[in-house]
């Protein structure tokens, strides 16, 4: 009989102190969720409906718990969106953050499978399925996209080709010359060519001495339009002549 009775206020006491941590643990997460919800979203960069979209693109909704909010799942999500592309986040508790994002500027329009893909000076693609040509840009030709997911790098066979004229199309920004081309043809890396908006074939060879070869360009293709010779073929392949050949009637 003696000591029969002593394992039962143990057995309470352990019992009471779970009831105890699962009532504290529920009122933490019933504070967490009216404290720390989510209640303002800005998001620089960007206005209006754009932002707001942006915003549930990255799996950010009002009344979400802040505690939530992680930096590298919103990083993530962006990733996906082609016309964007994350700068930064800043988490303000208890109910407010900025996201920043900056939009990507359409940097080349990349003809493949009858389809016209735009991305940014990096290959990413911001359209996939552009319905009309973007003006003042040439179309780059023989190149095959394997994959165009918005938000990725172009996917091709040969990367060499996107490469080649991602470098092209620099160039020709940097000599104000992008809007005189219709075409850039990257089909043999080895043998480029451009076709002007005039019908002139200009012959590159390769992407190397690229500034040099677009220099002699710049001098040659205004001078030959303006005496009415806008079409046959330029060859500045060698980066240091340029040799003219009219064309057959």
């Amino acid at each position: 009989m003696k000591g029969s009775y002593a394992p039962q206020p143990a057995k309470r006491r352990h019992r009471g102190k779970l009831v105890c941590l699962a009532v504290l643990a529920l009122v933490a997460a019933i504070l967490c969720g009216k404290v720390f919800a989510l209640r303002s979203i800005e998001v620089t960069g960007l206005e209006g409906a754009r932002a707001a979209a942006v915003a549930r693109q990255c799996g950010l909704r009002l009344g979400m718990s802040m505690l939530r909010v992680s930096e590298d799942q919103v990083r993530a999500q962006m990733s996906r969106v082609g016309d964007v592309e994350f700068v930064s986040l800043t988490v303000s508790y208890p109910d407010r953050l900025e996201l920043g994002v900056r939009s990507r500027i359409p940097f080349a329009q990349i003809e493949s499978y009858g389809r016209l893909i735009v991305t940014d000076e990096n290959g990413t693609v911001i359209d996939g399925n552009s319905h009309e040509p973007l003006p003042g840009m040439p179309i780059v030709t023989g190149l095959e996209a394997s994959a165009d997911y918005g938000g990725q790098r172009l996917m091709t066979k040969h990367p060499e080709k996107l490469d080649a004229a991602l470098d092209i199309l620099a160039g020709l920004n940097r000599g104000s010359q992008a809007g005189q081309i219709a075409e850039l043809n990257v089909a043999n890396v080895d043998n480029i060519y451009m076709i002007s908006r005039t019908g002139m074939q200009i012959r590159l060879r390769d992407s190397g001495d690229m500034d040099a070869k677009l220099g002699l360009l710049r001098k040659t293709l205004p001078a030959m339009i303006g005496e009415g010779n806008g079409r046959g073929v330029i060859d500045v392949s060698s980066g240091k002549s340029v040799f003219f050949t009219p064309p057959a009637y």
